[in-house]
């Protein structure tokens, strides 16, 4: 038999970063989809999207990983 520890638990998704709003929202039946809210959205097709509110990619993302990555 193995032996399996759990350290801790994360999540960043359209109703907030960390596991107590997911949580929550799911509990509520709440939805994280709504209206984009990101610079330059008005040259877009898409108008709504499950987007992660106050989500700064510096914080997770080096510079060059930023420049060559899409907001996805």
């Amino acid at each position: 038999m193995t032996k399996v520890a759990i350290t801790g638990m994360g999540a960043i998704s359209a109703v907030g970063r960390g596991v107590a709003p997911l949580w929550q929202a799911t509990r509520d039946g709440a939805c994280g989809v709504s209206a984009l809210t990101i610079p330059r959205h008005e040259a877009l097709r898409i108008r709504i999207a499950a987007s992660v509110p106050d989500f700064e990619p510096a914080d997770h993302l080096t510079k060059e990983e930023i420049v060559r990555c899409d907001r996805y």
